[in-house]
């Protein structure tokens, strides 16, 4: 058996696919994307190490275990290197998570072939069958290919290529580039890449996602920050609640403008989508936060979320204050959330504490709000 390490391409931002979500997240039954293909290939041989590189690798690892997880970098190449520094096989396997009808005639073809010929690096290679014309000149076809992944390269090799200021789109043309011998196997259409939205329709015939619904949880509470009342003398900074401006006084003592029910909101947002807390991405210790509008960050965190690969169900939203009173402002709140998220499915409730504890005695405000949230269900563009 061929000593082969498999490393799976999943880091990625898939801006060309032109949705909010990463189409390394979207969906197959309950795996994402990137596992599904990671699972399949994993089924067709015995690899030494399997090593996923990914944006975030936290998130990433509690989706599953016996793999190996490295962040990767704003080029292909730099996530690669990343991946090479924890592999030590002989051969090492590279296919991106985006080729999800790799199949295991492709990855037995090219394992044989570095048996029978002496290779450092076997690619699938796909004929041109469309006349072709570049910058106004018609070009032979014959001497034209199109390379496709996985490819098989010899470990050492493809590190030795990649340890340059040059740039390389795939593996095959950088261990070219110092000289080594690359060869090809017949290619399918079914190893055809998803990066337009057109492509989706690669998908068809899959799994649908889930439709299992995800529920979060965010509770939130800050003092008013007025002289005498919580204990800063702040009384020139603004109310804001779900992003509206309540008063142009008596705001809440925060890192940032004090938005107590977008603070809540993003809690629960990050919890239904596994995403850690608002803390975990928004430290009131960072000074980029300090007094910046929960509105952003609410922007920032959920294309986080799409980007994941989720899309909302509904939200309901409990305010609990003895002032100001709120009845004036739900319906603002709740359109101004209703025009972010693109839904009317968002309730909002005040409520008082009963003259009871901190909220009571008019001291700070805290809320509570219930997010669901779904897979994106990408089957609605095919």
């Amino acid at each position: 058996m061929l000593d082969v390490s498999l490393v799976i391409m999943a880091a990625g931002s898939g801006s060309r696919l032109k949705l909010p979500v990463k189409k390394q997240f979207l969906y197959i039954d309950d795996d994402p994307l990137w596992l599904y293909v990671t699972k399949k290939a994993n089924s067709f041989y015995k690899f030494k190490k399997t090593v996923i590189t990914c944006d975030d690798k936290n998130y990433y690892e509690k989706f599953a275990d016996g793999y190996e997880f490295v962040n990767g970098g704003d080029e292909r190449q730099i996530s690669l290197k990343n991946a090479l520094n924890t592999i030590d096989s002989k051969w090492v396997l590279v296919l991106d998570c985006a080729r999800v009808g790799v199949d295991k005639n492709t990855i037995d073809t090219l394992i044989q072939k570095a048996f029978d010929d002496e290779l450092d690096c076997i690619s699938p290679k796909l004929d041109m069958a469309d006349t072709v014309m570049y910058d106004g000149e018609f070009v032979d076809r014959a001497k034209l290919l199109r390379i496709q992944t996985p490819q098989l390269s010899k470990t050492t090799m493809l590190k030795k290529a990649l340890n340059t200021q040059n740039t390389f789109t795939d593996d095959s043309s950088a261990i070219k580039s110092v000289g080594g011998k690359i060869g090809f196997i017949q290619g399918s259409s079914k190893l055809e890449k998803i990066t337009f939205l057109k492509d989706l329709s690669l998908l068809d015939g899959f799994c649908h996602p889930s439709k299992d619904s995800f529920v979060g949880m965010g509770f939130d509470v800050h003092e008013f920050c007025v002289s005498g009342v919580g204990g800063d003398s702040c009384d020139d900074k603004p109310l804001y609640l779900g992003g509206v401006k309540i008063s142009e006084t008596n705001g809440l003592k925060a890192h940032s403008d004090g938005d107590v029910l977008l603070h809540a909101l993003m809690d629960a947002l990050f919890g239904a989508s596994m995403l850690e807390d608002i803390g975990y991405h928004y430290s009131d210790k960072d000074e980029r936060y300090k007094n910046i509008s929960s509105t952003k960050l609410l922007q920032d965190a959920w294309q986080k979320i799409q980007g994941y690969g989720f899309e909302l169900g509904n939200i309901d939203i409990t305010i609990m204050c003895e002032k100001p009173k709120i009845g004036a402002f739900k319906d603002i709140i709740r359109q101004n959330l209703c025009e972010f998220f693109k839904t009317r499915k968002i309730n909002i409730k005040a409520t008082t504490t009963e003259k009871l504890g901190f909220v009571g005695r008019g001291e700070g405000i805290a809320c509570m709000v219930g997010v669901t949230l779904r897979y994106f269900q990408w089957q609605k563009y095919l």
